[in-house]
């Protein structure tokens, strides 16, 4: 799974991680072999179901906790916002701190 970054007008922002990357917004999907659609500020979530946005931070920085389905053992919380762009949260290579599925442990 994904998280999709935009303006309330459907623009991708010029600080997204992927910004210069193919637009797939009609798709859903790129053409262009292993390039990442504009549109992505986050990746390798299973099932993120719930955001919580934390009105708290320092700087007038964005930070936010996604709760992330896990696959057998781990349920996640994982932290996004302006310190994470382009973040990868592992799935399928990782469930929570453990390898999945017969991958190679990529830490």
């Amino acid at each position: 799974g994904t998280i999709i970054r935009i303006t309330d007008t459907g623009e991708i922002p010029e600080d997204n991680p992927f910004a210069d990357g193919p637009r797939c917004r009609e798709t859903g999907e790129t053409s262009e072999q292993g390039a990442t659609c504009a549109e992505i500020y986050a990746s390798g979530l299973r099932n993120p179901w719930k955001f919580a946005m934390d009105p708290n931070t320092k700087d007038n920085k964005v930070r936010f906790l996604i709760s992330d389905v896990g696959a057998s053992v781990w349920e996640e919380l994982n932290e996004g916002g302006d310190d994470f762009p382009g973040a990868n949260y592992g799935w399928p290579v990782r469930d929570g701190p453990c390898k999945f599925n017969g991958y190679s442990d990529t830490t």
